[in-house]
């Protein structure tokens, strides 16, 4: 009787009005500003422990819905204390939450042992923004997106990462890296903003924002210009004497090709590189022909990614001023060439070169650069035998002209 008493009480009290003695309302807020999603169906929510409370939390944020019904039917510990701690912790701790929640809040009912928690949430993220987070995994996943978008010259990437090392998959050292391994659409290195949710740990959602000096649109058209003109090269100098003739044929046409632009190269000694200029860039040297030392270099790497050469661009030091150059492999051996060097002084001293011939004048960063050691081919051997199709070997009618130093140009 007593116990039947009781729950007739109990019922009396819900149709009442008596309910807040049982039900608990409390927000969890993080200060952004408030955007909502579309509604989404989710599954059926329960939880019987902390860990599974906390896992049904983030299944709604991660879903993008606005509220959701959470059961807790025979459930161990402190409700109220726990929802608290679990909302808390996917907010401020959790990459979604942290991400996508602007509030939470929820609405405990209870009815003898069982309880249910009316969760609502309001988004600062749009449903789209959401659905395009990219899972990545580790370093080669990161660097695939960023290389994705830049080739694009899109605007932003959102990437999730279950393992986020910040020393190896440092966003900045990616970017530099997926500029100057894609030659094709290095027309200006963009700004870069970082945003990481949570600011620490291991799970992150890493948000990206890059700048460009101009529209996405005039960039294509402009990385398709300068696709066009390294095709036209590429295909000119194509023989089948081998890569190592090609390579020749290569550098022939981009020194007859471009001019060294001397003033900006001047200019970035005293003043510093600008950010965005196109003497540095392909597009200077394959459509404006004029060019510093790094605009010859990412040329020179584009003409032999499509030739099929191993071939990468080198920053560093010569004559103590900044200066680029290229790494090329021939038969699974590097060697060193620098086109601009070899522009100026109108021969090959600096045509696939070895580490010990550059070191009286050149400075690189141990390690980013494959060791280039062999004397199996030189300049010297290539010009002995000319190539198919050609009377005379190249340079070899007269002596070189005057050798002209570059100015450092700040790479």
């Amino acid at each position: 009787m007593k116990r039947r008493c009781l729950c007739l009480l109990l019922a009396l009290c819900f149709l009442c009005g008596c309910a807040p003695l049982f039900d608990r309302e409390y927000y969890v807020e993080s200060a952004h500003v408030e955007q909502s999603y579309d509604e989404v169906d989710t599954a059926d929510l329960k939880a019987t422990t902390y860990a599974q409370l906390k896992n049904a939390i983030l299944q709604l944020v991660r879903s993008g819905k606005p509220d959701g019904d959470i059961r807790l039917e025979g459930y161990f510990g402190d409700v109220e204390h726990d929802l608290l701690m679990a909302i808390g912790e996917v907010t401020n701790e959790e990459p979604y939450g942290k991400y996508a929640v602007y509030v939470m809040s929820y609405k405990l009912t209870s009815v003898l042992s069982n309880y249910q928690a009316d969760i609502s949430v309001v988004y600062r993220r749009t449903k789209e923004q959401m659905d395009s987070i990219l899972p990545v995994i580790g370093r080669d996943g990161l660097m695939k997106e960023i290389g994705d978008v830049m080739s694009g010259f899109q605007t932003e990437l959102v990437v999730e990462m279950a393992y986020f090392d910040a020393a190896e998959y440092d966003p900045v050292m990616l970017v530099h890296q997926a500029y100057y391994t894609s030659p094709a659409s290095a027309l200006g290195l963009p700004e870069l903003t970082v945003v990481y949710y949570p600011d620490t740990g291991l799970r992150r959602i890493i948000e990206m924002a890059f700048a460009y000096e101009l529209p996405q649109g005039v960039m294509q058209s402009m990385a398709e210009l300068v696709g066009r003109r390294a095709q036209d090269m590429a295909d000119g100098t194509d023989t089948a004497e081998g890569d190592a003739y090609t390579l020749l044929g290569l550098h022939d046409a981009l020194c007859a090709s471009v001019t060294y632009d001397e003033q900006k190269a001047h200019d970035a000694v005293l003043g510093g590189r600008p950010r965005f200029d196109q003497a540095w860039t392909p597009y200077g040297a394959l459509v404006e022909k004029l060019a510093v030392s790094e605009g010859y270099a990412l040329a020179f790497k584009l003409l032999c990614d499509l030739s099929e050469i191993p071939c990468q661009v080198v920053l560093g030091k010569r004559d103590n001023d900044d200066h680029a150059w290229n790494a090329v492999q021939l038969d699974k051996e590097w060697y060193h060439v620098d086109v601009t060097a070899d522009d100026l002084s109108g021969d090959y001293a600096w045509f696939l070169k070895t580490d010990a011939d550059l070191e009286a004048n050149y400075r690189w960063t141990a390690g980013e650069v494959p060791a280039c050691t062999s004397r199996d081919i030189t300049a010297d051997l290539l010009l002995e035998q000319p190539t198919a199709g050609t009377e005379t070997s190249p340079g070899a009618d007269s002596p070189p002209p005057e050798t002209q130093e570059p100015d450092g140009d700040e790479g």
